[in-house]
């Protein structure tokens, strides 16, 4: 089970010796905008959260890195929540999340 990156690289010659062993296939497509926002929204109520944390700016900023893809929306998620703790902020904005994107990009 995996997502694109991972199917596109299986289709490669090299890889031949382990498509031939997989039983099972499934194609994980990433999310779309909304379900993006309310895929995060859904972690902070389970998390305990009430009140909005990320600016609908911010959300937009995510989804345009991740693509959709829950690794990479969670990889954002997660460091934006520790910046904004370091920083003592309320409320994750566009700006951080931006920071955040340009450290996990290596830039």
């Amino acid at each position: 089970m995996g997502q694109t990156l991972l199917r596109d690289r299986f289709r490669l010659s090299c890889y031949d010796h382990i498509t031939q062993r997989l039983m099972v296939r499934y194609h994980m497509r990433g999310l779309t905008a909304p379900e993006t926002r309310e895929y995060i929204t859904h972690h902070l109520k389970v998390a305990g959260r009430t009140s909005p944390l990320f600016t609908p700016e911010a959300i937009e900023e995510i989804f345009q890195y991740a693509r959709g893809i829950r690794s990479r929306i969670n990889q954002v998620r997660a460091n934006s929540l520790l910046a904004a703790f370091i920083e003592q902020k309320e409320l994750i904005d566009q700006k951080l999340v931006l920071r955040v994107i340009q450290d996990l990009s290596g830039n």
